[in-house]
């Protein structure tokens, strides 16, 4: 029921605009799961749901791992495109790119950082490869 009801969920958020938790239970009863606000948030919850901003204003739930894979590749093709050198200092591998580069990496730590719900441990590696890129 739970990975049925899951399921349920994925379709639902894609298919409409749902901004608050009650909504989306009582979408979830129209489609036939009983479901209390308590059972939404612990799904919202296990399925690592995130709101973001709409065009015209207000929010929507979505679903957080598409953007991680998204942004995973983004960077990765940045680094791959700037990259100029590296050196071993002590425990740290410092990665020298190009100064634009390293002022948008930043920039987009920025954005990311202000998205709901996206905090830095889900994402170790953009942690890892801010700090190498504001050191060199």
């Amino acid at each position: 029921m739970k990975i049925e009801r899951h399921s349920q969920i994925i379709r639902l958020i894609s298919q409409y605009d749902i901004e608050t938790q009650e909504e989306l239970a009582e979408k979830l009863n129209e489609s036939g799961f009983q479901v209390t606000q308590a059972t939404v948030s612990r799904d919202i919850r296990e399925l690592k749901l995130t709101k973001i901003s709409k065009p015209g204003g207000g929010s929507r739930y979505a679903v957080l791992q598409s953007m991680d894979q998204e942004m995973s590749r983004k960077y990765t093709d940045v680094l791959r495109t700037s990259f100029q050198s590296m050196d071993l200092a002590q425990n740290i591998l410092v990665v020298k790119t190009v100064i634009i580069v390293r002022l948008l990496m930043i920039r987009v730590s920025v954005m990311l950082w202000k998205i709901k719900g996206l905090m830095w441990q889900k994402l170790p590696w953009i942690s890892k490869c801010l700090k190498i890129l504001i050191l060199s």
